[in-house]
């Protein structure tokens, strides 16, 4: 199964997101807007595996290491044709994704260990006959858990399922 370790948005963020995506299309742009279930925070992408109790150990592990924060939607912009939000500069956010990939190297997982670049798609293969003009309603949100989440096509249709989570301490 394909797995993804995120935070979830909650709804005053997901209302802003969603109020983002509606400006983009008021605009005219074009794209596979994500569905507002799909909304999330990727920290940390692991592909292809069966191995969810790892993912899971790996994911408490860092979980227990970081306490509750803060974060605040910031900007939109693109990797090519996938348009997000990003969110403000954040330490803890930053701490918790190195604790996260640490934990997850430690368990034998293959990870891309890079910089991190806090975003939330909004849009994929997105077409727009100018620039973009992205509007970012003022939200944000305590963080206070992680999620391990399973990625798969049904009917079409791409599905996020939330299958563990572990509360920060």
């Amino acid at each position: 199964m394909r797995l993804f370790l995120a935070i979830l948005p909650d709804e005053p963020v997901e209302r802003a997101l969603l109020g983002s995506i509606t400006a983009l299309k008021e605009q005219g742009v074009r794209a596979n807007y994500t569905r507002p279930e799909n909304l999330h925070l990727t920290l940390a992408f692991l592909g292809e595996t069966e191995r969810v109790e790892g993912a899971m150990a790996a994911m408490r592990q860092a979980a227990l290491s970081s306490r509750p924060f803060e974060f605040e939607l910031d900007k939109m912009g693109r990797f090519g044709d996938l348009l997000w939000v990003g969110l403000k500069q954040n330490e803890e956010l930053l701490r918790l994704v190195k604790d996260l990939q640490d934990a997850l190297l430690a368990q034998g997982f293959q990870i891309e260990r890079g910089k991190f670049k806090a975003h939330i798609t909004v849009a994929r293969r997105a077409e727009t006959q100018g620039p973009i003009r992205g509007m970012i309603l003022p939200a944000g949100m305590t963080v206070q858990r992680l999620s391990l989440m399973k990625s798969e096509r049904k009917n079409g249709l791409l599905c996020y399922t939330e299958i563990g989570s572990a509360a920060l301490r």
